[in-house]
């Protein structure tokens, strides 16, 4: 950068301000990445529902699952990646779904705790 007594040439400035748009980009994108990933990635325990495989968060929303299932198993604790289905307007069920696409961890079986109240919350 061109300080004080030195005077910047135009190929010095254009540099300077194509660094600092690259670094303000290369931010911005690093950012939304992480934003978006963290809104695909659920952390709960699996219990079966009135339609099949759900997933109840810690605090207490539950996802029914869809997709690949193979690897889900009723009791376990899982973090699974994939994506929420938005909400249809006029859905009488009003439930949430979550489609799996991969198991990311299995955290073994749910705590006691949980394990006693793995019915569905309506």
């Amino acid at each position: 950068m061109c300080s004080g007594a030195t005077s910047c040439t135009k190929t010095q400035v254009g540099l300077s301000v194509a660094a600092i748009a690259a670094v303000v980009v290369g931010t911005t994108v690093g950012i939304t990445l992480a934003v978006q990933h963290s809104h695909h990635t659920l952390q709960g325990c699996i219990f079966s529902g009135a339609n099949g495989l759900e997933l109840r968060l810690s605090d207490n929303k539950v996802y029914a699952l869809k997709g690949e299932l193979a690897d889900v198993k009723v009791g376990d604790r899982l973090k699974i990646h994939g994506s929420k289905v938005k909400k249809v307007k006029g859905d009488s069920a009003g439930g949430q779904v979550f489609v799996v696409e991969k198991v990311n961890k299995d955290y073994g079986l749910c705590p006691a705790s949980l394990a006693t109240s793995l019915s569905p919350v309506h």
